[in-house]
């Protein structure tokens, strides 16, 4: 039987990777699982998801495969008599059957790991390695050079029988994206370590002929920059239905009575319990403006919505669009947790590179002034190698809007301006996204408040992370915000090299190894020390 992945490569050859990327999550998240799956896959499935011919030549694929598969099937029974002599009885099996048939040799694994297993604890980090190359090992009996989809289904397997042993777990016992990610990028890196120097069991993907002169079909839509990967995380992003008793024309009045309150009283007008229910109402059809193709700018969104830039809504939009409640969350946990990230980070100084010493200097030299919460994040931010600047702006004190608007310079992306000598002791913040200021300092007195919003703009806009921030805002959404999707909230296709400086490809993952890989240890130390 053929992967989802197998079959779209065959059917799709020539799709751009982000394209391809944007598919298969998709189709996952529509609860495709297995080839078998395919078969009610219809065009209005992927009509958002990629370009309007590649999803009908995918549609036109999955219609005729039954009798391809045929053909394939009785041309295979015709030539395994002919061939089966000249094969060695020890040669590996390339057979795609051979995951049906797989079984984890747990008998070979060490003894203090089997220990581990049935008592549902987490093995030693010696033992879980150890585990990784026995079962790369049997692997490559069967297959020299697994898919990553085919060591993902072993990941998954292994994670569903002993969760307690192998899932990536957060220190309150939930799930982390899949829950398999690091098990998964164990044994696909040792796959590929093993197969480093062996050419000829390596798989090239069908590179996309680049022809300048090549007219581009009038058929052929662009990819949208908001389709359905952007809603990540998301339990009502596109709602279908309007509050029951409610008419398109009745909410387009409430959306009026809203935009004259705002203009005859300004941002106090919230304090009405009509705006808020108005707002509640109207939920709907903000999702739709939000979501129209192509987007609304944030001077459009003002104008018909004004009051959802004001914190309060901001926030209640979120919750409903996400099921979590923000602000509290953010309250309950930066604090406490930002103080378990310093402690992890200073209690192994002599790890951490020039550039994590110095923050944790930083900090020592003011322990009492430094807000915690901050701390952590420009600790995090240190070590991914991520500059203050692609999350923070300094201002002064008593800077105003107008003020920050003129003088610096606002990326399009969401920032946080920080009123104050440092990031450090900053007293009250600004959001700005777009080039201008969209909430105010009078809203956001302390840094949870100002977290919150941030990541509300990423949320309730379908705004990708900046990729020169994008391994400490996954990081804070998954250990801090614990909102835990599968998948990436980044999808840019290039990066700037750690080593080189120089700009180079990005591989797309469905969870940031070294974001997984920071996680675990949090959890093995808190574990271990509280």
């Amino acid at each position: 039987m053929e992967s989802v992945e197998d079959v779209i490569r065959k059917a799709l050859p020539a799709l751009q990777e982000r394209d391809y990327h944007n598919l298969l999550t998709h189709l996952a998240g529509i609860g495709v699982k297995t080839e078998c799956d395919l078969k009610f896959v219809t065009f209005e499935d992927l009509k958002d998801t990629v370009p309007l011919i590649a999803g009908r030549r995918l549609i036109h694929f999955l219609k005729n495969r039954g009798r391809e598969n045929l053909t394939s099937d009785q041309l295979g029974n015709c030539t395994a008599g002919s061939s089966s002599s000249s094969t060695s009885p020890t040669a590996p099996i390339h057979s795609r059957d051979w995951m049906s048939s797989y079984e984890v040799p747990w008998e070979k694994m060490t003894p203090n790991l089997r220990q581990c297993v049935a008592q549902g604890q987490q093995p030693r980090k010696q033992d879980h390695l150890a585990m990784v190359r026995i079962i790369v090992d049997s692997i490559r009996e069967l297959c020299l050079n697994p898919s990553r989809n085919q060591c993902s289904e072993i990941a998954r397997r292994i994670t569903d029988k002993y969760p307690k042993s192998f899932a990536d777990l957060t220190m309150e016992g939930e799930l982390i994206g899949c829950g398999y990610g690091s098990l998964l990028n164990q044994i696909k890196t040792r796959v590929e370590h093993v197969n480093r120097d062996n050419t000829l069991v390596r798989v090239r993907r069908v590179k996309r002929p680049v022809n300048d002169s090549e007219p581009v079909s009038s058929n052929e839509a662009p990819a949208s920059k908001c389709s359905k990967t952007d809603s990540y995380g998301c339990i009502s992003w596109h709602p279908l239905n309007l509050p029951a008793d409610e008419t398109p024309e009745s909410v387009e009045e409430k959306r009026k009575a809203m935009v004259n309150s705002f203009s005859e009283e300004g941002p106090r007008a919230a304090e009405h319990g009509q705006v808020e229910e108005f707002m509640k109402i109207t939920y709907a059809t903000q999702r739709y403006a939000i979501n129209s193709n192509p987007p609304p700018s944030i001077d459009e969104m003002k104008d018909q919505w004004p009051f959802l830039f004001l914190k309060k809504f901001m926030c209640g939009h979120f919750y409903t669009l996400t099921g979590i409640e923000i602000g509290g969350r953010l309250l309950d946990t930066l604090c406490r947790k930002g103080k378990k990230v310093i402690h992890f980070f200073e209690s192994q100084l002599q790890r951490w590179k020039k550039e994590v010493r110095k923050v944790l200097k930083d900090i020592d030299d003011g322990e009492e002034d430094i807000n915690h919460g901050v701390a952590s994040v420009l600790t995090l931010m240190a070590f991914f190698k991520e500059n203050e600047d692609a999350l923070f702006l300094l201002a002064d004190v008593t800077a105003t809007s107008a003020d920050v608007e003129g003088s610096l310079p606002i990326p399009s992306t969401p920032r946080l301006i920080a009123r104050g000598d440092s990031v450090f002791t900053a007293t009250s913040w600004m959001l700005t996204m777009e080039g201008q200021v969209l909430i105010q300092p009078q809203e956001l007195t302390d840094f949870p408040s100002a977290l919150a919003v941030l990541f509300c703009c990423y949320y309730i806009f379908n705004v990708q992370y900046q990729e020169e921030a994008a391994s400490t805002l996954e990081f804070i959404q998954r250990f801090i915000l614990r909102l835990n999707p599968d998948g990436s909230k980044c999808q840019a296709t290039s990066m700037i090299s750690r080593t080189s400086g120089k700009r180079v490809n990005r591989k797309l993952s469905s969870l940031n190894p070294r974001v997984m890989s920071l996680i675990k240890e949090l959890v093995d130390f808190e574990w271990q020390n509280y």
